[in-house]
C-alpha cells in the first residue's frame, strides 16, 4: 500500500490511486512538459484515515504517526528547508470529461513543513464542503476518495488558462488564452478580468482584448495575516500580460498537450521570470453549441447596451426584473425586447433587417413607405398608450430644465420611506408613478421619451431632401447644435477648472502625476484649494461612475481615482478656445435661410430643429439624475452587504451582487451563513467574466438577410457614422475612462462603449471609434457637439485595433482603416 508517490512516476493508469489531476500531471511530466516537481499523497492514505464514507461531513481525522513520518520524509526529500509549496486536491473522479469539479475542492498556497499536515487534512475535508456536495448532487455522483498533490510553488509573475478550442465557439479551431498577473487563483475564481487572446493555427495573435486586472494573488506574502488578494499597481492594470512570443509558445505547448491526451484541453499555466510552467491540464467541459437562448425572437435593448457592453450582475438583473415592462427579458445579463410585438406596430413597409436596424437606432429606412394596415393598428395602439401615458409624454415635451432640480430631495425622501427594501424603492421610483404625477419624478421614463428625437431627425432629413435637395445632408447635425447648459458640458467644464487649479499649485500637480495619485491627494491639507474643489466636484458628480446602471459598479464618491486621472489628463491640454461648433451652427442656419427663406417650410424645419435640440438636452440631462437613482439603490445594498460581512454570511465585498434578491433575503433570515452560496458566487463570477468578453448578440432566434459589406479587407473595420469628418492618428484603446492616462492630444479613441463619464476625454481627441453605440448614444451626441468624427457599432474594434497603431478614420464613409496593417 503506497501512501506517497513521486509525481514523475505517475501515469494515466494510476487514476484510481492519484486522481485525474495528478495522473495527468504525471503523464505530462513523463512526456517532458515543464511541470513543477513534487509528490502525491495517494487515495490509500485517504482511506487509511477515512475507512467509512459518509454523506455528511465527518470530524477531521487524526493523522497516524506512520503517515506523518512518511509525509515529513517526502517533504524533506523534495523541498529545501523553509521552501513554500502548493497543496492541491486530486479527487479520483476529478478533472474528468463528465465533471471537472473545478474550484469545488481546496487548494492551499504558501504551505511550509509546519503547516503541511493541516493543509492535507483540510484538502481531504473539502470533499464534504457544501459547494462540493451540491456539485456532486447535481450530477448524481457519489463521494470518492481524494488524493493530494504537494508541488513546488511557482513564483508566478503571470498566469492564466489556455483552451485548445474556444469554449464559447468550439467551431473556431483556434487556441484561446486568458492571462493575468500573479497566481491564477484570482482568475479561476472570477475575481479579475483577464487579457484574452485568440491565436490561429499558425500561432499568430488574431485577437487581443486587454482586461482591467484590478487584483492579483501574489506568490509570496509579506504579511501572512493579510488575505491573499492584493491590488495591482495602476500602471499594470491594463498593461498587456503576454507578448506575441509568449502567446506563440503557449499555443504550441497547448496543441502538443491536446495531441498527448487526444481531446480538447483546458491548460493552466504560469510564468515565473521567463520560464513557463504547466500546472494542470483537463478536458474542456464547457464547450457550447452556439444555439440561441430558448426565448422567442428578441432584439437587444440598445439604449442600455450602448452605455456599457458588460452583462449586468445577477443582483442587478434580479431587481430590475421587478420593474421592466412586459415583453422584455434578460438573457445572460443583457436586456432584450420582444421583436414580434414591436414589428406588428411598425407603420412602415420594412423587411425584418430594416426593422432591426430601426430598433437598434442604427438608421432610418430610406425611403419611408407607409404600411396602411399597420398604420391603423399603430393608431389604435397609440390611442391605448395615450390613455395611460399620453399626459406624461405631452408634459415631458414642455418640461423646464429647472424642474429636474426637485428630483434629488424627492429621491432622498423616498429612500427614507422605503427603508432597506430595494424592491419597494425601485417600484416607487422607476416607471411606477401615476401619469398625472410631476413628470420630473420619473427620470428614467423621461430619458426614454427623449429618444423620440431620432424619429424627428429622420423626418427632418426627409423634408430637407425634398425641399432643399442641394443642401449637404450633414447640415442637420450643425443645425441641431445646442448651446444649452447640459450637465455633461458642466461636468467637462468642472474637470477643466480642477485641472487649472492643479496647474496653479505644484504640490497638487505632483500628487496627480504620482502612480498612487489618490493616496498622494489625500496627503494634501484639507483646506488646500484643490482638495476643496475636488470635494465640491464629488458632492455634485460623486454619484457618477463607469457602468452606472450596474449596482455592483463603484461610484466616484467611493473611489475618486478615475476623476483624478481625468484631471491629470487635462493638465497638459491647452485652455478651451473659441466655440467652432457654434460658428458652424450659425453658418448652417444661414445656408438654410438662403435655401428656404422665411416661409412655411423654413418655419416647419426650424420647429423640428428646436424640438430635436430640446430632446437632445433632455436626454443628456436626465442621465445625470437617473444615475442618482442607481447610486441611492447601491448605497442601500452596500449597507446591507456590510451587515452580512460583519455576520460572516458572505466572505468578500462584492459577493452580494452575484446573488439574486430572493437569495439575499434568505441569507438575511438565516441564523448561519450558507456555505453553499460560496460555490454559487464563484461560478457566477466566472460566468460573468466570460460573458463580459463577448459582444452581446443583437438578435436572438431571428434570422436576417444582412446587406453585403464591401469586399473584406483585414485592414478595414466598418461601422455607422455618428459624427461626420475624417482623421488620422494614433489609436488609443481604452476599456474604461479611468485607464486613459496615456491619451495625447490628436489621438483617436478606440472604446467598447462610452457614457457621460467619458466626456472629459473627448475635447483633445482627433476621432472616436466605439464598439457599441448609435447616433443617439453619448459618444455621437458629444462628438457632434465638439465636431469630432465618430464611428459607432464597429464590431471587434477594441480587439482588432492595437494600442499605438496608426489608423485613418473616415466617418462619412463608415470605416476605419489600419494604416500600419493588422
Amino acid at each position: 500500500m503506497d501512501w506517497i508517490l513521486p509525481l514523475d512516476h505517475i501515469t494515466l493508469t494510476h487514476i484510481d490511486q492519484t486522481g485525474g489531476k495528478a495522473a495527468r500531471l504525471g503523464a505530462l511530466m513523463r512526456a517532458g512538459f515543464p511541470v513543477p516537481d513534487g509528490f502525491v499523497i495517494t487515495a490509500d492514505a485517504f482511506l487509511l484515515h477515512h475507512p467509512i464514507f459518509l454523506d455528511t461531513r465527518p470530524p477531521p481525522p487524526r493523522l497516524s504517526p506512520e503517515f506523518m513520518k512518511s509525509l515529513a520524509d517526502a517533504f524533506q526529500a523534495y523541498f529545501a528547508p523553509g521552501e513554500r509549496v502548493a497543496v492541491r486536491s486530486s479527487g479520483v473522479d476529478e478533472d474528468g470529461q463528465g465533471a471537472s469539479f473545478a474550484g469545488q475542492h481546496a487548494t492551499y498556497y504558501y504551505i511550509d513543513a509546519a503547516t503541511l499536515e493541516q493543509a492535507v487534512v483540510d484538502c481531504w475535508m473539502s470533499l464534504w464542503s457544501p459547494p462540493a456536495l451540491a456539485y456532486r448532487a447535481s450530477r448524481d455522483k457519489p463521494i470518492r476518495p481524494m488524493a493530494v498533490i504537494v508541488q513546488k510553488l511557482v513564483d508566478a509573475r503571470r498566469s492564466g488558462v489556455c483552451f485548445s478550442r474556444d469554449p464559447l465557439d468550439p467551431r473556431a479551431g483556434t487556441v484561446v488564452i486568458e492571462a493575468s498577473w500573479g497566481l491564477g487563483a484570482a482568475l479561476v475564481d472570477g475575481r479579475v478580468q483577464p487579457d484574452r487572446l485568440r491565436v490561429d493555427d499558425r500561432g499568430a495573435v488574431t485577437l487581443l482584448q486587454l482586461g482591467d486586472k484590478r487584483e492579483r494573488v501574489a506568490a509570496t506574502r509579506a504579511d501572512p495575516s493579510m488575505g491573499r488578494l492584493e491590488a495591482v499597481p495602476e500602471h499594470l492594470r491594463t498593461a498587456r500580460v503576454l507578448t506575441d512570443d509568449d502567446a506563440f509558445q503557449l499555443h504550441e505547448i497547448t496543441e502538443q498537450i491536446e495531441t498527448l491526451f487526444g481531446e480538447p484541453v483546458d491548460v493552466e499555466w504560469a510564468y515565473d521570470a521567463d520560464t513557463l510552467h504547466i500546472l494542470q491540464a483537463r478536458p474542456i467541459t464547457t464547450l457550447t453549441t452556439g444555439e440561441p437562448a430558448p426565448v422567442g425572437p428578441m432584439v437587444l435593448f440598445k439604449p442600455l447596451a450602448e452605455n456599457f457592453t458588460e452583462p449586468l450582475t445577477p443582483l442587478t438583473v434580479s431587481l430590475m426584473q421587478a420593474v421592466i415592462p412586459p415583453g422584455s427579458t434578460f438573457v445572460d445579463g443583457r436586456l432584450y425586447v420582444g421583436f414580434a410585438a414591436l414589428r406588428r406596430f411598425m407603420p412602415l413597409k420594412l423587411t425584418d433587417a430594416e426593422c432591426v436596424d430601426l430598433l437598434l437606432l442604427r438608421r432610418m429606412p430610406d425611403p419611408m413607405v407607409p404600411h396602411p394596415g399597420r398604420l391603423a393598428l399603430l393608431l389604435a395602439g397609440l390611442g391605448v398608450v395615450w390613455l395611460s401615458q399620453g399626459a406624461f409624454w405631452s408634459r415631458s415635451a414642455r418640461l423646464m430644465p429647472q424642474a429636474l432640480e426637485r428630483f434629488p430631495p424627492w429621491l432622498e425622501g423616498v429612500a427614507r420611506q422605503t427603508g432597506n427594501d430595494p424592491v419597494r424603492f425601485m417600484r416607487a421610483t422607476m416607471f411606477g408613478a401615476s401619469p398625472f404625477a410631476p413628470v420630473w419624478r420619473d427620470v428614467l421614463a423621461l430619458n426614454i421619451s427623449a429618444g423620440r428625437y431620432f424619429l424627428l431627425m429622420g423626418l427632418a432629413r426627409q423634408l430637407l431632401r425634398r425641399w432643399a435637395p442641394s443642401l449637404d445632408p450633414d447640415l442637420l447635425a450643425d443645425l441641431v447644435h445646442d448651446e444649452s447648459d447640459m450637465w455633461s458640458r458642466r461636468m467637462l467644464d468642472a474637470v477643466r477648472e480642477l485641472a487649472s487649479l492643479a496647474n496653479a499649485h505644484p504640490d497638487a500637480q505632483k500628487a496627480l502625476r504620482a502612480g498612487d495619485c489618490l493616496t498622494q491627494v489625500r496627503l494634501l491639507p484639507q483646506d488646500h484649494p484643490f482638495v476643496v474643489g475636488l470635494g465640491d466636484f464629488l458632492r455634485t458628480y460623486g454619484h457618477r461612475g463607469p457602468r452606472e446602471m450596474d449596482l455592483a459598479s463603484p461610484r466616484w464618491r467611493e473611489d475618486p481615482t478615475p476623476v483624478l486621472i481625468m484631471i491629470r489628463n487635462q493638465l497638459s491640454l491647452p485652455e478651451a478656445g473659441s466655440n467652432a461648433a457654434y460658428a458652424q451652427h450659425l453658418v448652417a442656419r444661414d445656408k438654410l435661410r438662403r435655401q428656404l427663406g422665411n416661409g412655411l417650410k423654413a418655419r416647419c424645419i426650424n420647429r423640428l430643429v428646436s424640438r430635436i435640440r430640446y430632446y437632445i438636452a433632455l436626454r443628456e440631462n436626465t442621465r445625470h439624475y437617473h444615475t442618482m437613482l442607481f447610486d441611492r439603490l447601491r448605497r442601500k445594498l452596500t449597507s446591507l452587504e456590510h451587515d452580512l460581512l460583519l455576520a460572516e454570511k458572505i466572505k468578500t465585498a462584492g459577493d452580494l451582487f452575484f446573488l439574486t434578491w430572493p437569495e439575499v433575503r434568505s441569507l438575511q433570515a438565516a441564523d448561519q451563513p450558507s456555505v453553499a452560496l460560496a460555490g454559487v458566487i464563484r461560478e457566477r463570477r466566472i460566468a460573468h467574466q466570460r460573458l463580459a468578453r463577448t459582444r452581446p448578440p443583437e438578435t436572438l432566434n431571428l434570422h436576417l438577410a444582412h446587406a453585403l459589406m464591401p469586399d473584406e479587407d483585414a485592414n478595414v473595420l466598418y461601422g455607422q457614422r455618428a459624427s461626420s469628418g475624417e482623421a488620422e492618428g494614433v489609436a488609443r484603446v481604452v476599456l474604461h475612462p479611468d485607464q486613459a492616462g496615456h491619451i495625447q492630444p490628436g489621438d483617436i479613441l478606440i472604446a467598447p462603449y462610452t457614457d457621460p463619464t467619458w466626456t472629459p476625454l473627448f475635447p483633445s481627441l482627433a476621432g472616436i471609434v466605439v464598439g457599441m453605440g448609435s447616433y443617439l448614444s453619448h459618444a455621437g451626441t458629444i462628438a457632434r457637439e465638439l465636431r469630432i468624427p465618430c464611428l459607432v457599432d464597429v464590431r471587434d474594434c477594441v480587439s482588432r485595433i492595437r494600442d499605438g497603431q496608426r489608423v485613418r478614420l473616415c466617418a462619412d464613409l463608415g470605416f476605419v482603416q489600419l494604416v500600419d496593417g493588422p
